[in-house]
């Protein structure tokens, strides 16, 4: 998929400075090419819940046992759904706001000198895991046992199945992922702007980032909301973790030079 479509699907990348970070790559990047690769095996399994939904139990119980993060199926050996939670998405909102933001950080990655479609592969994968294996060690004590009845709650990225005290949480999602490339964005990019609705005038990235972590480390254990807030926290040290061993030399160096040169 040509990378103009995208553009007029999502949205034009919302930096506003990118002086200092590289040129702007052409459709053949392959990092781009392997953001477009995470975005259409999410649409595919997308399309799959759909289908599962509208009347198919036997689809929804393979998505529910091999598509979703849970107590469950990590005691039942299913560990590669730690990774495979990151390609599932039940509702367009879901999937469409972690569709911006993977374009958008996939692109300002293939920007990088020396980011290529390895680290970008290992980043965003490690992150997903990462993200995965937060939300379970959070959600360590939930019951573990399925039971007949559903509650599925369209646009969360948690959600519940069960009945009165064997109710368990699953989650999935690819913002676990998102999170950890936003992450080596942000410590590679850490002072360029972006342009964020409704806010008037550009936020640097690390603002953004700063922030969605400080929001979703206060939310942590908010009983209310359907949002996998470890995921994302898991996503983003993942993220940070990484540059930090593998990617602080490229570019102009990011967080970790401008942090040198201060303490200087």
């Amino acid at each position: 998929m040509s990378d103009g479509l995208f553009d007029r699907l999502f949205g034009p990348l919302t930096y506003r400075t990118i002086t200092g970070y590289g040129i702007i790559p052409n459709k053949d990047s392959a990092v781009l090419q392997a953001t477009h690769t995470v975005m259409a095996l999410n649409g595919a399994v997308f399309i799959a819940w759909q289908v599962a939904q509208r009347g198919n139990p036997k689809l929804l119980n393979v998505l529910e046992k091999h598509f979703t993060a849970s107590s469950n199926n990590w005691q039942r050996g299913r560990y590669w759904t730690l990774l495979t939670s990151a390609f599932s998405h039940r509702s367009s909102q879901h999937i469409s706001g972690n569709f911006m933001a993977l374009q958008t950080f996939g692109r300002a990655l293939s920007w990088i000198p020396g980011v290529g479609l390895l680290h970008f592969v290992s980043l965003t994968l490690g992150s997903a895991i990462a993200g995965s294996a937060a939300w379970l060690w959070q959600k360590r004590r939930a019951v573990g046992t399925v039971a007949q009845g559903r509650i599925l709650r369209n646009g969360s990225m948690v959600y519940s199945l069960g009945v009165g005290s064997n109710v368990q949480e699953m989650m999935l999602g690819a913002s676990g992922l998102v999170a950890g490339a936003g992450a080596a964005a942000t410590c590679l990019m850490t002072f360029a702007e972006m342009d964020i609705m409704p806010v008037p005038f550009p936020v640097p990235l690390w603002m953004v980032t700063v922030g969605y972590a400080a929001w979703d480390t206060y939310m942590l254990r908010a009983k209310t909301s359907q949002i996998a807030h470890a995921a994302h926290l898991g996503g983003v040290l993942f993220g940070i973790a990484y540059y930090l061993v593998f990617l602080r030399k490229l570019g102009n160096g990011g967080v970790w030079r401008f942090l040198m040169e201060k303490l200087r």
